[in-house]
């Protein structure tokens, strides 16, 4: 990956380190993994927020959304 394309992250809440330290060896899953995943979701729901404050949702978007 480019290092111009990294970016660090600072973490304030020492609950939630812990939370995916715990799901990271639970499921033998890169804590790095568990952010890119976690980021790629939330974007996806603002994304269907996006769309339905708009009016502008197709039904087969809307039930891959909720079945993802």
């Amino acid at each position: 990956m480019n290092k111009e394309n990294m970016k660090n992250i600072e973490f304030i809440n020492l609950k939630l380190i812990d939370t995916l330290n715990r799901i990271s060896a639970e499921y033998s899953v890169s804590f790095d993994t568990l952010i890119n995943l976690a980021v790629l979701k939330f974007i996806g729901d603002i994304t269907l927020l996006r769309k339905l404050r708009e009016q502008n949702i197709d039904l087969t978007y809307l039930s891959e959304r909720i079945l993802s």
